[in-house]
């Protein structure tokens, strides 16, 4: 889409919102507020408690998941997904972390989980809870398929990148939990105007985008700031600060996902500048990206189990 087109194909989605948009203005103003953004959920501060706890062991970690039935069942159904091989049982918490996921693995699965779960949100539109929860999976394994690819000098912690992955849409989660009748507004137009890119309608009609909100919330959660860089600079190729490598993996994830019709990036084309920075060529994605959709049916029952517990 030439430069012209994108400002009047956004300009039109304003003139079809225009009522919508003007009773919602001064939205940054009140999204700033610190007091407006929800506070951590205790299952999560307490799992964050454990990664910084170097005493907390297996029994800890299971413990406390088991606390929250919903979370354990999704730990559990991930570890018994094809994508791992394990052909026993897995009939606890305790066992995914001993026989398939590891201690990692598991507690930062777990906090993903805990945090999207904490924040309620719509069901339909094309930004609703199935696709959030999609984007969300797919992203988090496909980046760690990537990151495989990446010299082990420049690979990124593979727990932090793990959790990059889930939460980077989560400003999306903010928007329908704290204000739904912008989300509604958002998701309308975007359901409406398919093609128009999701931050240019995000700026005209809210003036204030998903991956700011997203980051002011985890700010205020105190998450890790690799994390941070991932959420808010994940729809910027040229990033090239701080723990870039999180924010360009997740681009291109999200780049490759867009050809499968998963997620918030138009039309998947891949900046060629990227991935060289990233040490990455056209085949080495493509193939990561097959190894990924190879297992969509697994992944899919892992989507449909978040969705369930949200």
């Amino acid at each position: 889409m030439t430069m012209a087109g994108l400002v009047s194909s956004v300009q039109d989605v304003f003139d079809d919102f225009k009522q919508r948009a003007e009773q919602i203005q001064g939205f940054r103003q009140r999204v700033e507020e610190v007091g407006t953004l929800p506070p951590m959920p205790e299952v999560a501060t307490r799992i964050l408690r454990l990664r910084d706890d170097p005493n907390a062991d297996a029994l800890h970690l299971a413990k406390l998941i088991e606390l929250d039935p919903g979370l354990a069942a999704q730990v559990v159904r991930y570890a018994s997904s094809a994508l791992y091989g394990y052909r026993g049982k897995i009939d606890s918490i305790h066992d995914a972390i001993a026989r398939v996921l590891g201690y990692d693995k598991v507690l930062d699965l777990a906090l993903g989980l805990a945090l999207g779960k904490s924040l309620t949100h719509s069901h339909s539109g094309p930004l609703g809870i199935q696709e959030f929860w999609r984007h969300a999976i797919y992203s988090a394994v496909l980046m760690q398929f990537l990151a495989i690819r990446l010299t082990a000098q420049e690979r990124p912690v593979a727990g932090l990148l793990y959790l990059s992955g889930l939460l980077h849409n989560i400003g999306y989660l903010v928007l329908g939990h704290c204000f739904k009748t912008e989300f509604t507004l958002l998701n309308d137009a975007i359901e409406k105007h398919p093609s128009v890119p999701i931050t240019a309608v995000e700026n005209k009609l809210l003036e204030v985008n998903h991956y700011e909100i997203g980051s002011w919330l985890l700010r205020s959660w105190s998450m890790p700031t690799e994390i941070l860089t991932a959420v808010y600079c994940h729809h910027n190729p040229e990033y090239r600060g701080d723990h870039s490598v999180y924010a360009n993996l997740c681009y291109v994830a999200d780049c490759l996902l867009s050809r499968h019709g998963i997620g918030d990036v138009g039309d998947g084309e891949l900046p060629a500048e990227t991935l060289h920075h990233l040490g990455l060529s056209e085949e080495s994605v493509e193939a990561a990206l097959e190894q990924l959709m190879q297992s969509s049916d697994d992944f899919d029952a892992l989507v449909s189990g978040a969705v369930q517990a949200a």
